[in-house]
């Protein structure tokens, strides 16, 4: 592996611009993956930029800006993302006429004031984003979008909006521009807004007899445990709770231990867990019931006679 100490700082009378450009991507690239995160903007901050700056490469100079408000989100400085997305990548690509990948740079200011709690402007520029994406044509990139909006009005609480927009806005395009992955998605979120509304029967429908053998048939391992989950959830909601356990132990378990998710199996042990304990106190309840209920019909016999 090279030593980024031999390739940082770059001696500019030995090599030319490009090339000291070329080393010094490769050391950041180096600190990224050692997780030497400081490091990594040092270099991008000190190094790299004044070096762009004698170059005039315009756009590489506004892809470093992109690299290190990505590092400084990363390492938990949201507002300095932010300043540098909104002051320096923003703007820059806007000079440089590049409508994509400024609209993928208001995505990630979307996604900071969502972490914010600022959802009416994570709202504003999603919406905004649509007319930029329409005009560029990326459908695939509009339905994404969509369906970020379509998840913040369920967030919000407007259910019905939510299920509008995943319906009759996203589920089209995906089905016009072929994505079955995507498209099957959309109707396990379809399926949750449905379940959410008291609709079970439909979302069982939607989840076991749409979504999961496209998932099945694409072998989307992860999704189709997403799906059990869900259908787990249904039956939970119904008081099939012994159904309930088959699901997680019988479908969704195994999905994660070939997976290797040793996370997600723990959570799902300790869901059945909890089932296994409500069917119990469910078992012990009736049981005390019955029994209070032939006290009470011998207690009316003592009281006949």
């Amino acid at each position: 592996m090279p030593n980024i100490e031999e390739q940082s700082p770059v001696d500019d009378t030995s090599v030319d611009l490009q090339e000291q450009v070329t080393l010094l991507k490769d050391a950041v690239a180096l600190h990224r993956e050692r997780g030497e995160i400081d490091e990594a903007l040092r270099v991008l901050g000190d190094e790299l930029l004044p070096l762009l700056e004698r170059s005039g490469d315009a756009r590489e100079r506004v892809m470093t800006w992109s690299r290190i408000a990505d590092l400084r989100f990363a390492r938990g400085d949201e507002e300095e993302a932010f300043r540098v997305l909104s002051q320096e990548v923003i703007p820059g690509f806007e000079r440089l006429d590049d409508s994509r990948s400024r609209v993928r740079a208001m995505g990630k200011i979307a996604h900071l004031h969502h972490l914010q709690g600022k959802l009416d402007e994570t709202l504003r520029i999603r919406q905004e984003m649509l007319s930029v994406l329409e005009q560029l044509g990326d459908l695939a990139e509009w339905a994404m979008t969509q369906g970020q909006i379509a998840d913040l009005m369920a967030f919000r609480g407007q259910m019905d909006e939510a299920l509008r927009i995943q319906t009759e806005e996203v589920l089209p395009v995906y089905e016009r521009i072929g994505d079955r992955l995507a498209k099957a998605i959309t109707q396990g979120k379809i399926a949750d807004l449905l379940a959410s509304s008291g609709q079970l029967d439909e979302a069982e429908q939607l989840l076991k007899g749409t979504a999961l053998p496209v998932f099945e048939e694409l072998d989307s391992q992860r999704d189709c445990a997403i799906v059990w989950d869900r259908l787990a959830f249904i039956h939970e909601i119904r008081g099939e709770l012994d159904e309930a356990v088959r699901v997680r132990l019988e479908e969704e378990l195994p999905i994660y231990e070939k997976l290797g998710d040793s996370k997600a199996r723990d959570e799902t042990l300790q869901q059945i867990d909890q089932l296994r304990d409500a069917i119990a106190a469910k078992s012990e309840k009736s049981k005390k019931k019955k029994e209070k209920g032939k006290e009470k019909k011998k207690n009316e016999r003592k009281e006949k006679k």
